[in-house]
């Protein structure tokens, strides 16, 4: 009895009871052979709809890996090869037998280092064992004032407080502080400010006076901070002589002026580096007279109708005049054994320049 297979409907004869039938080629092999090949088809169809979404792999997810011969990668999306592995294993070996050896030769140094050591303990031990220590008895010096070996510079009992403490007038403090001069300020006039200075000073100054008309100063024996005397922003008159000597400090003057009676406007020596900017001196017999000071910087000053030399260079030191004016000068400069720098066409004067003693002019 024939019958059909379950998936694809196949026919199928039983041979023991339809053994004499016929063999029908259309029944039993074309269409057999038809359903197969359609189901085929279907099955081909199918595999080309199926899209499979294959995730890369990581740390926490299944999936797509790439391989890497890599010895120095930091990815972990990526998986090793067998020659990476080999790779790194040869490199692993090789840098252990480096350090080994790197290892070896440091011991050997230490090992010769202690024996350099001991070699230097034992030379001190017996440098030591040499050596006679003769104690001070209590006719020392500090005890006595009374030397009792030779020295250029003893500490005596009368001598010993000048070596642990500082200079008197020493004020060590840092920045800078501002002085105010005039009715009703910090200092009556520019001399009381000055004179409120310690000798030596860690911090700088600016003395600000107001407007008026102030008695001369002197500027002695100031080390250490910058002082300034500002008057840009008033009208400051001096009635006779700026004395400014023996100073470290350095010391700048601007924009006052200074009246006709003393015989000197500005008077510098002995000092280090000054700075005198916007100053006018109409009349008198000098304007500004140098001695022995390496520095010395005149800016956008006035000298007019000075009697004998506007800016006198009398000893050492080199003087810089940039930018100043005047006019009914004698003579504009007289330089003697310094250096004077001339930036000033616009000072003029009856005579221009005497030198002597090795005066040197630059124009």
């Amino acid at each position: 009895m024939s019958s059909n297979t379950p998936n694809l409907g196949l026919l199928k004869k039983d041979p023991m009871v339809d053994g004499n039938e016929t063999f029908n080629i259309e029944t039993m092999l074309n269409e057999n052979w038809d359903k197969v090949d359609e189901a085929v088809g279907k099955v081909r169809e199918d595999l080309k709809n199926i899209d499979v979404d294959i995730p890369a792999a990581s740390l926490t997810q299944k999936g797509i890996v790439q391989l890497s011969n890599a010895l120095n990668s930091n990815s972990v999306t990526e998986a090793a090869t067998p020659k990476s592995v080999n790779d790194a294993t040869k490199y692993t070996d090789t840098k252990i037998a480096s350090t080994r050896s790197e290892i070896e030769t440091t011991r050997s140094e230490i090992a010769s280092t202690r024996s350099e050591l001991a070699s230097t303990r034992s030379e001190i031990q017996q440098e030591l064992s040499n050596l006679k220590i003769n104690k001070a008895n209590l006719n020392s010096p500090v005890f006595s004032g009374t030397p009792k070996v030779g020295s250029a510079n003893i500490v005596t009992s009368s001598n010993i407080g000048s070596y642990v403490k500082p200079p008197d007038n020493f004020d060590g403090t840092s920045g800078e502080r501002t002085l105010t001069v005039g009715p009703g300020k910090m200092f009556p006039t520019i001399q009381a400010a000055i004179d409120s200075l310690p000798a030596f000073r860690a911090y700088d100054v600016t003395i600000k006076p107001d407007s008026g008309t102030y008695p001369g100063f002197k500027i002695v024996n100031k080390h250490g901070g910058s002082i300034y005397i500002y008057g840009y922003e008033t009208n400051v008159s001096i009635s006779s002589t700026i004395n400014i000597s023996s100073c470290t400090s350095n010391v700048g003057i601007n924009k006052v002026s200074i009246s006709s009676n003393a015989i000197y406007g500005i008077e510098i020596q002995n000092c280090f580096n000054i700075g005198i900017s916007y100053v006018t001196r109409i009349g008198g017999s000098y304007g500004i007279m140098m001695d022995n000071t390496p520095i010395v910087i005149l800016s956008s000053c006035n000298f007019s109708n000075i009697s004998n030399y506007a800016i006198w260079l009398r000893g050492g030191g080199t003087l810089r005049a940039d930018s100043c004016t005047g006019s009914g000068n004698y003579a504009v400069y007289s330089v003697s054994s310094a250096i004077l720098f001339d930036s000033s066409p616009n000072l003029t004067g009856t005579n221009r320049i005497f030198r002597s003693s090795g005066g040197q002019v630059y124009s």
